[in-house]
């Protein structure tokens, strides 16, 4: 079977192996792949310069094969985890069973809501709170549309003139390109003091920058992902200055390889329901 591998950092398509299903294990024909370029060029970018791995994380298919009396079933169509090969073997419990009649790219793209949704959480906003989402991506976009019916102003902020505009079809009342414009100045002329809130979700040191400067005094910051690197980036006299509050949305902790981490989910979700919950406050 075919399959999307980083091999010695370059992207290729390599022939592997078809997996042969064995016990509480299902075989996965895939049918549509969802790419969050974020997440993707980290995981490639993040790599070794030796890797030789699968890319790609959320996958929509349609089951070829289950081993024992499972939940799902041949010909299920199933959401699931794993990189881009024709053909992967999952453990039952990492594939969710989706309705037959939700297209292959729904059923793919559907992940998307959920580190959006933790960031929500995360912020609390208040109904009628003016919000911002910094970066419109999948993730953003998806955050946007969740805020749209809870928010007095909601403000969509990215480089990408194209994303920008579909921010605007759902809902965004103002759309900032921080790269063309003075953010502080553009938001300011429609939210005086700024948003309470500010999801960040670039991931990118710069993004951070622009959520620490437009959010109000005693606001709060959501990062999806903090950047590797920011150095260049003052975090001491914002945080200072304006009393602020900045978190990491936190992980969510899906179905770990290693019997030790499988034991912290476990806990995790009779403690609460969050699996490995992270977070940095300053």
């Amino acid at each position: 079977m075919k399959a999307i591998y980083l091999v010695g950092g370059k992207i290729q398509i390599v022939e592997r192996p078809k997996p042969k299903c064995e016990k509480n294990e299902v075989l996965v024909r895939h049918m549509c792949t969802a790419v969050s370029p974020g997440t993707e060029l980290h995981i490639i970018r993040s790599a070794a310069a030796d890797a030789n791995r699968g890319i790609g994380y959320i996958v929509a298919g349609v089951i070829e094969e289950a081993a024992g009396n499972l939940p799902v079933q041949t010909g299920d169509h199933v959401f699931c985890w794993g990189p881009m090969p024709n053909t992967a073997l999952n453990p039952y419990q990492r594939v969710v069973k989706a309705p037959a009649s939700l297209d292959f790219k729904a059923i793919a793209a559907s992940y998307w809501a959920v580190p959006a949704m933790r960031g929500i959480h995360r912020l609390r906003p208040w109904l009628y709170d003016d919000l911002a989402v910094i970066g419109q991506g999948p993730i953003g976009l998806m955050g946007l549309q969740m805020l749209r019916h809870m928010s007095r102003k909601l403000i969509a902020v990215d480089i990408n003139p194209i994303r920008l505009k579909k921010s605007a079809e759902f809902g965004a009342d103002l759309c900032v390109n921080p790269a063309e414009q003075d953010a502080v100045k553009v938001i300011g002329g429609l939210c005086p003091e700024g948003p309470q809130g500010v999801i960040e979700a670039s991931g990118t040191r710069e993004g951070l920058k622009t959520a620490l400067e437009i959010v109000r005094p005693r606001g709060t910051i959501v990062t999806l992902r903090i950047a590797a690197d920011l150095s260049g980036l003052n975090l001491e006299f914002p945080m200072y200055a304006k009393d602020l509050q900045l978190m990491e949305s936190g992980s969510p902790g899906m179905w770990p390889p290693d019997e030790f981490a499988f034991l912290r989910q476990t806990r995790a979700r009779r403690d609460g329901g969050r699996c490995f919950p992270r977070s940095m406050v300053y």
